[in-house]
């Protein structure tokens, strides 16, 4: 298992107010709850919650709500108090409108009068003798009134006027309202920032600039220096506090009233605070973006504002998705807010299965070509430590020639290689919206539109060799890619053909006992998968062993065809209920394993290099990534392709660059020659664990550096398997260049 890192983006919890407890969601659509500060009992909100209701405000320890129209709860105000558990329900007046403006006695509403302006007007409370109580203003309000802030001692509104957006401030205790400075470009804001102090409202008053109003008396306004970008705004003793900067990177910074150098308070900002009714506030941040919590903001001695942890709060996993698995190495996406990047950690290829907790390779949106690529993508793997991957792709939406693709290959390992390619051939001209279909060694295959004709079909291409090849691949789709083996339908009745791509010659035919051509073809080693249709109706899925030559019909649905992968000896398959493992490496199909998978995105892979299971749990388990292996014996290990120089040049760098590609890992490998001519067996290369290939490159020496003689040699790979199976011998010939002759040297003449 591989717990995902924490990621930079703020804890799902939310903090809806503050009093003698907490009003919290435990996420964006969680059931709201109160939790006292005194000795931490919860109560949920039964209530006010939900899409029936046109507002909810929270406040203190008060949550109040008003039904949605059409809702059939009524038109009433609802107001809850958790501290005290009391409750009452204020019915509607005609001719009125409530806002979301509640004080512990009244309750702020709007009435239409007869010229379609609006007046406000306070309505008691059970234990508030004033019934109706208008409120004074001078001001003309047209509409559209929302309640930007509200405390205990009054509301802060916005709402249109002559002239535009203006903004006003309620106060309770007199029953008045009065507008506030705007700055000039206050309607081309929209909205714009302010909030509610104790004894000062702070307003916006253009760029750097805050304006602070006086909440009661006849002081002038004040302005302050405030550089950033503002959102929420809050004054408390000698300081306005304000929530700056970006979803990403938002902070609270604390302004001194009488001038002077700004404060953080909080590095790191969630969302933005709460004014409790104790004249603090309250926030979630910390000290980072990987460090969360929930914060009382209040002044200490010197008046300074400080934070002060409350309760740790824990930080949201990155998002993981895309896994690929071969030979043991593990690649997956991640995404940390908006820092895409891919991760690649080594399992264990022998013993119980282990995995590294740490990646062993990781690479940034930033810097990597695999990573920059713009699909929720990672890349297909080769099986021999690439990635590969086509851009633009498919679903890319360019232009003309913008849309012709390159190839982009990336070693997942530090230090490695990143290169890319144009896809393009003579007679189709370049390849544009390629996607990858299939990768194995060092050839893939892509789909792509053909510039010439515009067709859009499918293409081999050879990765080392950075070109695309002529080699036919089935026009319905239909094919699978192992080694340098392209198989395809041949015809109707069950047959796949194999194709050497390197020659394109058939080499082999399978029946796979289906009757039926294939829909679908995946192939690991000496085992098949497929589905296919005698009628229109009927579909059947099954696997093949071609060794034993048994076909294993498999308990598939119809519509969970499209969620099957084939491993070594088992096939995955998913369905509306999770994942299920079924073992066939014992003759029978045997269910072997479980998992629940809870999105449609990519979130499981299979090792078809003789591996097993890897799938993220996002449910529970916050995207660990869990790996299970499959029980049972496992192919004999096999070379898949190989490319080896029928001469070797003494001292050519690259002449003898010889590999060989795997099935499954190798635990420890040796390469020897026999001279043809005086029988000399050395051994020129050996080496430990091998995933996928084994790569060696000749100068003509052997593994001490003494230099062969030349003629003809015979070549032996002896590789033994990681898991305990049988070793490989795999045999050829080739010959050495430019080395002294093979038969014993003259002596020197004295």
């Amino acid at each position: 298992m591989i717990a995902a890192a924490p990621s930079v983006k703020a804890p799902k919890r939310q903090l809806a107010a503050a009093g003698t407890g907490l009003q919290m969601q435990p996420e964006v659509n969680g059931a709201p709850y109160w939790r006292s500060l005194k000795d931490g009992k919860e109560t949920g909100s039964d209530y006010c919650h939900g899409s029936n209701y046109a507002w909810t405000l929270r406040l203190g320890d008060m949550e109040a709500c008003t039904p949605r129209a059409g809702s059939g709860l009524g038109d009433s105000l609802s107001i809850r108090d958790f501290a005290t558990g009391t409750a009452e329900a204020l019915p509607a007046q005609p001719n009125r409108t409530w806002l979301p403006a509640v004080s512990a006695t009244q309750a702020l509403t709007t009435e239409k009068r007869a010229d379609g302006t609006l007046a406000l007007h306070l309505l008691g409370r059970s234990n508030e003798p004033r019934k109706d109580v208008l409120v004074s203003t001078s001001e003309q309000i047209d509409g559209q009134v929302s309640v930007k802030q509200t405390d205990a001692q009054g509301a802060l509104l916005r709402y249109q006027g002559p002239g535009g957006v203006r903004l006003g401030l309620v106060d309770y205790a007199s029953a008045t309202m009065r507008a506030l400075p705007l700055p000039a470009q206050a309607n081309d804001l929209g909205d714009v920032p302010a909030g509610l102090g104790r004894q000062w409202t702070a307003v916006f008053a253009g760029k750097d600039k805050i304006s602070l109003v006086p909440r009661t008396g006849t002081a002038a306004p004040r302005t302050i220096t405030a550089v950033g970008t503002h959102g929420y705004l809050h004054q408390t003793g000698d300081w306005v506090l304000n929530g700056r900067g970006g979803l990403s990177a938002a902070e609270l910074v604390a302004y001194p009233l009488a001038g002077g150098t700004a404060r953080t308070v909080l590095p790191a900002l969630a969302a933005d605070p709460v004014a409790g009714t104790d004249g603090n506030l309250y926030a979630i941040g910390g000290p980072d973006r990987y460090h969360w919590g929930i914060h009382r903001i209040s002044l200490n001695a010197h008046g300074i504002p400080v934070a002060e942890e409350l309760e740790p709060l824990p930080s949201q996993p990155v998002q993981r998705y895309g896994p690929t698995l071969t030979h043991g190495e593990l690649t997956v996406r991640q995404i940390d807010d908006f820092e895409h990047s891919t991760h690649a950690y080594r399992a264990s290829v022998s013993g119980p299965m282990t995995v590294s907790a740490a990646p062993a390779w990781s690479c940034s949106i930033m810097h990597d070509l695999i990573c920059s690529h713009p699909s929720y993508d990672v890349g297909w793997a080769t099986g021999d430590g690439r990635l590969v991957s086509a851009t633009p792709g498919i679903q890319s939406n360019c232009l003309d020639t913008a849309c012709n693709s390159d190839f982009l290959v990336q070693e997942a390992r530090p230090g490695g290689v990143r290169r890319t390619f144009p896809l393009s051939t003579p007679a189709t001209g370049p390849l544009r919206m390629a996607e990858v279909k299939a990768a194995s060694g060092r050839y893939a295959v892509i789909w792509a539109i053909a510039t010439v004709n515009r067709q859009a079909r499918g293409f081999v291409v050879d990765i080392d060799a950075g070109k695309v090849l002529d080699v036919n691949v089935d026009a319905t789709g239909v094919f699978s890619l192992w080694g340098s083996l392209l198989w395809r339908p041949d015809g109707d009745t069950g047959v796949v053909a194999a194709t050497d791509v390197r020659t394109n010659q058939v080499v082999k035919r399978v029946d796979l006992r289906t009757g039926c051509r294939a829909g679908e073809l995946q192939v690991a080693g000496d085992w098949f998968y497929t589905w296919c249709s005698r009628n229109a109706s009927t579909y059947t899925y099954s696997a093949f062993h071609t060794p034993t030559g048994k076909a294993f019909p498999l308990p598939f649905a119809d519509t969970e065809r499209s969620e099957a992968q084939l491993g070594d000896g088992y096939v995955v398959n998913r369905t509306r209920d999770g994942l299920y493992v079924y073992n066939l490496r014992s003759g029978a199909v045997v269910r072997e394993h479980a998992a629940y998978l809870s999105t449609y995105w990519k979130q499981w892979t299979v090792d078809r290099f003789g591996g097993g299971v890897a799938y993220i749990d996002d449910k529970d388990a916050q995207d660990e990534i869990h790996l299970v292996g499959v029980t049972g014996k496992t192919s004999p290990l096999t070379v898949i392709d190989q490319s080896i120089p029928a001469t070797v040049t003494a001292k050519s760098t690259t002449s003898g660059n010889t590999r060989w590609w795997l099935s499954k890992p190798a635990a420890s490998w040796k390469l020897t020659v026999r001279n043809t001519t005086s029988g000399i067996t050395s051994v020129i290369r050996s080496g430990g664990e091998a995933r996928g290939l084994i790569d060696v490159a000749w100068d003509g020496t052997d593994q001490s550096g003494k230099r062969l003689y030349g003629g003809v040699h015979e070549w032996t790979l002896t590789v033994q398997s990681a898991d305990g199976g049988a070793a490989l011998k795999s045999t050829g010939t080739l010959t050495f260049a430019n080395a002294g002759s093979a038969a014993r040297p003259a002596p020197q003449r004295p």
